[in-house]
C-alpha cells in the first residue's frame, strides 16, 4: 500500500515557479529546487503526494503584487495540488497564510485519508497548521528544517520584535512534531532537541545532472565558474578581489543579487573577470561543464551555515567538474576526499587556493571529481534520499 503524503510548502508547477523567479528579486531558486527534489524523492519511492502551497515571495513593495490568489494545478509530473491565497504585507502574509493554510488543509483531510503531513521549512503559520492537524485528525506530522529563524541586522523595532515572536511560535511548535529532518545535525544539538530526527543535507537529480565524460575547457586559461545568489554574505565579493589577482585564470559568475552592479563594473575593469547575468536553472547545468572548476566560496563563519546546507555543493559535484569550497560547519566528513577546501578564507588564502589548484594536472583533478560524482549518485539521490524518509516515517 502506497504512503499518502500531504507536503505544506513550495512545490508549485512550472508556469508558477518561472512568475515567481521573473517578478521577485529574492530568486528562491534553492527553495523550487529543494521541493521538486522532495516531490520527486517520494514519487520515486511510491509514495502519493498532495500539494498545498505558497509563493516564496518578498513582501510588497519589493515585490510588486500585494495579493496572491488561489489556485488549483496538476503539475508535469502529474502531482495535483492547491496554491494558497495570502495578502503580501508584513505580519498579514504569516495571519492570512495560516487562515487559509487551515481551512483547506482541514478540508482535504475531512475528503480523503493521507498518513501524514511534511512540512518543507520551518515557515511558522505552516507550523501551526501542521500541529492543530495532528490533533484534529490523528495524523504524523514532519517538519524539514531547511532554513533557520534569523533577525534581520538593520530592521525597526516593530520588525525585531515581530521576528523574536515569530521565533518563538516556531521553536514551541517544532517541539510538538513527531520528527524532524534537518540539513545538518548541529541544529538539533544547538537548540536541544530531543525529537526523532534524521540528517537529509539535500538531493542529486541523476538524470538532470549525469555527465560520463567531463569536457574540459580548451581555453588557455584555467576557467572558475560560480552560480547563484550575488551577495557579499555568499563570499563572492572575496573570491572575485582573489580572482583579479591572477591573470592566468579566468572566472565566470552567473546569477543576480545586490553585487549585479559590482559585478559589472569588475568585469569591465578586469579581463579575466566575466559576469555573465541571470541563466534560467534549466541551462546552468550544461553551461557550469564547461569550467575547469566550480566555487562555492559560503563563508564559514556565517551563523546560518551552522543549519543549512547549499545544494550546489551536491549540484556541482554531480555535474563530474572539480568543486572548490569552503569547510562549512554542515558539511559532514564523507564530502572531504570528494572535494577541494578552501582552508583560508580570507582574499589571500582563496587567491592561493585558485592559483594551487589551476596548476593541478586535468588527470588528477578528473579523478576527484568522477569520485565525487560516484558519491552523490550513491547516497544524495532522489530514490536513496526518498528511501531515507520513508523508513524515517515508519520508525516514528
Amino acid at each position: 500500500m502506497k504512503t499518502r503524503f500531504v507536503v505544506l510548502g513550495f512545490g508549485l508547477p512550472d508556469e508558477l515557479k518561472d512568475e515567481v523567479l521573473l517578478g521577485d528579486p529574492g530568486m528562491p531558486t534553492q527553495t523550487f529546487k529543494f521541493a521538486d527534489n522532495l516531490k520527486e524523492s517520494l514519487i520515486q519511492n511510491h509514495s502519493e503526494i498532495f500539494l498545498v502551497s505558497t509563493e516564496p515571495v518578498m513582501n510588497y513593495p519589493a515585490n510588486s503584487n500585494a495579493f496572491f490568489k488561489f489556485k488549483r494545478f496538476t503539475d508535469s509530473s502529474g502531482v495535483k495540488g492547491i496554491v494558497l491565497p495570502f495578502i503580501n504585507l508584513f505580519i498579514l502574509k504569516h495571519l492570512t497564510r495560516f487562515l487559509s493554510g487551515l481551512a483547506l488543509l482541514s478540508n482535504i483531510l475531512k475528503k480523503s485519508k493521507f498518513d501524514a503531513v511534511i512540512v518543507h521549512g520551518i515557515h511558522s503559520p505552516f507550523l501551526v497548521i501542521a500541529c492543530l492537524m495532528k490533533v484534529f485528525f490523528k495524523i504524523k506530522i514532519i517538519c524539514i528544517v531547511t532554513d533557520p529563524p534569523v533577525t534581520p541586522k538593520s530592521s525597526g523595532c516593530v520588525e525585531i520584535q515581530a521576528r523574536r515572536l515569530d521565533r518563538f511560535i516556531i521553536f514551541y511548535f517544532l517541539k510538538k512534531f513527531d520528527g524532524l529532518i534537518v540539513l545538518s545535525e548541529l541544529f538539533i544539538k544547538d537548540n536541544n532537541l530531543s525529537l526523532p530526527y534524521i540528517v537529509l543535507d539535500g538531493f542529486c537529480d541523476n538524470e538532470k545532472f549525469h555527465n560520463d565524460n567531463v569536457d574540459f575547457s580548451d581555453n588557455e586559461k584555467f576557467t572558475f565558474a560560480y552560480a547563484g545568489g550575488l551577495s557579499e554574505e555568499y563570499g563572492v565579493k572575496r573570491l572575485v578581489q582573489a580572482a583579479v589577482q591572477l591573470k592566468n585564470i579566468e572566472l565566470f559568475l552567473y546569477g543576480k543579487g545586490p553585487l549585479s552592479e559590482y559585478l559589472t563594473e569588475m568585469s569591465s575593469s578586469f579581463s579575466n573577470i566575466n559576469y555573465m547575468g541571470f541563466t534560467p536553472p534549466e541551462k546552468i547545468a550544461c553551461t557550469l561543464l564547461k569550467a575547469d572548476c566550480l566555487v562555492n566560496p559560503r563563508p564559514s563563519s556565517d551563523s546560518f551555515v551552522r543549519y543549512s546546507f547549499p545544494s550546489k555543493v551536491i549540484e556541482y559535484l554531480a555535474l563530474g567538474v572539480p568543486l572548490l569550497t569552503t569547510h562549512l560547519p554542515s558539511m559532514s566528513d564523507d564530502y572531504l576526499s570528494h572535494v577541494l577546501v578552501i582552508n583560508d578564507e580570507t582574499v589571500s588564502g582563496i587567491v592561493n587556493s585558485l592559483r594551487d589548484i589551476s596548476s593541478m594536472s586535468k588527470l588528477e583533478l578528473n579523478s576527484i571529481s568522477k569520485r565525487g560524482q560516484a558519491f552523490v549518485f550513491e547516497t544524495r539521490s532522489c530514490t536513496a534520499q526518498g528511501l531515507k524518509i520513508n523508513q524515517f516515517f515508519n520508525s516514528i
